[in-house]
């Protein structure tokens, strides 16, 4: 799932190749693979998604072209499952000698959701939407019934073949990674080839729904999604050198998280059962103490843009910038695995 650790679990992959092809797996990537973050396998994955079996079957006789298990990991991938046509994959996978095993990695709800929003307002995208219309449109695509998801997986690969690592606040930075390594019965790399650096970082929840104001403006004035996306950093970087970042820790209230948490209980007890020998995935929800501005997002945005001058947040060059983008493949899902039979 995206903002479950995925970039640094592919960063880790990407730097420790060498280590990987010592114990026997792959970890590459294309020589035409043009995209940056996405680990070796976004291509793929938008091939797959848009069934494109000519061009998925090229990658493929590069991927699979050697004898020893192969990593193909992208955010992308977790939409494929979804896909009727991916038993087309499942079965070319298999035509070459290989099976399919896929590690997903997962965070509660409530968390997830508030991630998966900043990463919508960050990104080069047209996404201007409210938390509340993400949430909504989550719930009907059932991305957040992580017990379906994972048994759309199972209907391709097999339940044995499908590997669930739930994220708890209070884990090791190193955890993701390490449990990555277990899964593929290799030794973890000594740690100090192991880069605990956050990677991929959120922006403060405070400067988030200023941030969708301030791209919606962007969008609205005629700005293609990467000039509106500089006009977003700008202006975080600007908050938070001023230091006028309120003190808000979540973006849902209290009511709101514990609701959702609800929504899906059945679903992380199926999960639970089906896919985890029974070991509830997340932590249960408790409410924590926390500062909180005492007003609503709407209202706290409004206050944070009066208190920046507006003008401080325009790029001089924002209309020399190229208009002309390739919308990025943020939808990614570390951990496809494919073992060699």
């Amino acid at each position: 799932m995206p903002k479950c650790a995925t970039t640094t679990v592919q960063d880790v992959l990407a730097e420790n190749a060498d280590w990987l092809a010592e114990h026997g797996v792959a970890y590459e990537r294309h020589a035409d693979d043009w995209t940056e973050g996405e680990g070796n396998a976004a291509v793929l994955g938008s091939h797959l998604l848009h069934n494109q079996q000519a061009k998925a079957r090229r990658l493929l006789n590069f991927f699979l072209r050697g004898d020893g298990d192969v990593i193909l990991s992208s955010e992308v991938l977790i939409a494929c499952a979804r896909a009727r046509h991916f038993q087309w994959f499942v079965d070319e996978v298999a035509k070459r000698g290989f099976r399919l095993h896929v590690i997903v990695y997962l965070r509660r709800q409530d968390i997830w959701i508030e991630s998966d929003f900043k990463q919508h307002v960050k990104s080069q995208n047209l996404w201007t939407g409210t938390l509340d219309d993400l949430i909504e449109s989550r719930i009907e695509r059932r991305t957040l019934d992580y017990h379906w998801v994972m048994r759309n997986w199972a209907r391709f690969v097999g339940r044995e073949n499908v590997s669930v690592v739930p994220l708890n606040r209070g884990q090791d930075p190193l955890y993701p990674a390490r449990r990555f390594f277990e899964l593929l019965e290799v030794p973890p790399p000594p740690d100090e080839r192991v880069s605990t650096e956050p990677r991929n970082v959120s922006p403060p929840a405070g400067l988030i729904e200023a941030a969708r104001f301030v791209k919606r403006a962007a969008l609205r004035e005629g700005l293609d999604a990467e000039a509106a996306t500089f006009r977003v950093t700008q202006f975080i970087e600007d908050a938070l050198r001023k230091g006028v970042v309120p003190t808000r820790r979540y973006l849902l209230d209290a009511d709101t998280r514990r609701e959702l948490l609800s929504r899906y209980e059945r679903s992380n007890a199926r999960l639970a059962r089906e896919f985890l020998d029974g070991t509830p995935p997340f932590d249960p929800f408790e409410e924590e103490a926390e500062a909180e501005p005492g007003m609503s997002l709407t209202e706290e945005a409004a206050d944070l843009l009066a208190t920046l001058a507006n003008g401080a947040l325009r790029d001089p060059d924002a209309a020399d910038a190229p208009q002309q983008v390739r919308r990025p493949l943020w939808h990614r899902m570390t951990g496809s695995m494919i073992r060699r039979k």
